[in-house]
């Protein structure tokens, strides 16, 4: 499943998928992007999920639909929400009303789709 999440005022665009396989996600969306994981980025290729990007403007999160879970998906936006701070220079307040806005929308996804989160 793929879904879009746009984030208007830091130019930002948060893609996120839930699938079966991550690892092959991953090196999916590199390969598209003309890029290969290199030894320093084997972490993205944890078999619940992981989150990364190749420029400021996109954003990737990508979960595994059998082993979702709150604390993945709080794990990972994190990770989404560090880099826009680093990337966009927002400050502390402004990351945690990203955290909910980003959750909200991402929440909303998963109950359209009937995922069921452990």
């Amino acid at each position: 499943m793929r879904h879009t999440i746009k984030i208007d005022i830091y130019y930002t665009t948060i893609n996120l998928r839930v699938v079966a396989n991550v690892k092959k996600c991953v090196k999916s969306i590199y390969k598209k992007n003309g890029y290969e994981i290199v030894e320093e980025e084997k972490y993205i290729e944890d078999d619940r999920g992981c989150a990364f990007n190749f420029t400021a403007d996109q954003q990737y999160m990508v979960l595994s639909s059998q082993t979702i879970t709150h604390g993945l998906i709080a794990h990972e936006l994190w990770h989404i929400v560090e880099q826009i701070r680093k990337d966009k220079g927002s400050t502390e307040v402004d990351a945690s009303y990203l955290v909910e806005t980003i959750t909200d929308k991402i929440y909303a996804f998963l109950k359209a789709k009937n995922v069921m989160i452990g």
